[in-house]
């Protein structure tokens, strides 16, 4: 006998978990930004993003057996896609500043990282109520956190890319302006998660 009554909202939560780990890596090497250990925290980012991309196909695998999900299954796969989406965005901004050769980090690179965990944890904790969206009151008020907190991303690339063309350093400029678009769009792939859920409310309200 297979395994019967799978949770999905259980899954995904699971899912979530590995951007949540990927955005506390991040912030933890750009806030003691030290280059020479790139490599080894490049290393250990990628083993997260290998764990999440194990729970989606464990979550996939599930869907192809699953007679009656509780979702539709393009929603299901959507939501599964875009949470590892987060993670792969994230281990991205490190690889860049590794490819780049940054020495050291910029003041608004701190504050997206930051940002960019409060992000994830927002959704981890959006995925934890999911799974009463008929009744919660307050998967609402955390799908409002996330676009308010994409928004901010959204202030935070302008003026990081305003304060970066004050200078005159052209590779200056070109790597951080390729960082900062990494940064702002990862804040907008948490927006796309948070967007979904939203949908699929909608849909089975």
């Amino acid at each position: 006998m297979g395994k019967k009554n799978v949770n999905y909202f259980t899954l995904f939560v699971e899912c979530m978990e590995y951007s949540c780990q990927a955005a506390e890596l991040l912030l933890d090497v750009i806030k003691k930004y030290e280059p020479e250990r790139l490599p080894d925290d490049l290393k250990r980012l990628h083993g997260i993003e290998h764990g999440g991309d194990v729970a989606k196909h464990k979550l996939l695998e599930r869907l192809v057996k699953e007679f009656l999900p509780p979702l539709e299954r393009e929603d299901i796969v959507a939501l599964a896609d875009n949470i590892d989406d987060v993670t792969d965005g994230l281990e991205d901004i490190l690889i860049q500043m590794y490819m780049f050769h940054i020495n050291e980090v910029k003041e608004e690179a701190v504050r997206f990282a930051e940002l960019l965990s409060e992000c994830c944890h927002t959704l981890f904790a959006m995925f934890e109520e999911f799974q009463n969206f008929k009744k919660s009151e307050r998967l609402n008020e955390l799908m409002i956190e996330v676009n308010r907190l994409e928004e901010q991303g959204d202030a935070l690339y302008m003026q990081a890319m305003y304060h970066l063309y004050e200078g005159d350093d052209c590779l200056e400029i070109s790597k951080w302006s390729a960082i900062f678009g990494k940064l702002e769009d990862c804040c907008d792939r948490c927006e796309h998660v948070a967007d979904i859920v939203e949908l699929v409310v909608q849909k089975n309200a």
